[in-house]
């Protein structure tokens, strides 16, 4: 592994570990592991959520506004003007799956009552 991904990797740790997202991502990797996602996925939704905590916690959200008017908030608006990450179709459908992946967890699990 080169030290360009691992270093990518950590920020994308850090990002999940310590963003406003951190009581429920770890829970919801575990689920997505279970019915034995990809690793492949589940680093692709990792990045993706990643992205979407920096961007929560730079608004100033936190776990108790994260629902689906957040997320086509976030879609709709920082991603068309996102030079963070490389866009395309397939980019753009990633995150949104692994969004409505995340909320249906966190809706299935009453997640949000952690916050």
């Amino acid at each position: 592994m080169s030290k360009v991904t691992l270093k990518t990797s950590l920020t994308c740790r850090c990002r999940l570990i310590e963003g406003p997202l951190s009581a429920v991502i770890p829970l919801c990797f575990n689920d997505l592991r279970a019915p034995r996602y990809s690793e492949r996925t589940i680093q692709i939704y990792q990045s993706s959520l990643a992205h979407f905590s920096q961007w929560m916690e730079a608004q100033g959200f936190d776990l108790s506004d994260f629902d689906s008017k957040l997320i086509e908030r976030y879609l709709q608006l920082h991603w068309p003007a996102d030079n963070c990450l490389p866009t395309g179709k397939a980019r753009v459908r990633n995150r949104r799956a692994a969004l409505r992946c995340l909320l249906g967890f966190v809706t299935r699990k009453h997640l949000l009552r952690l916050c």
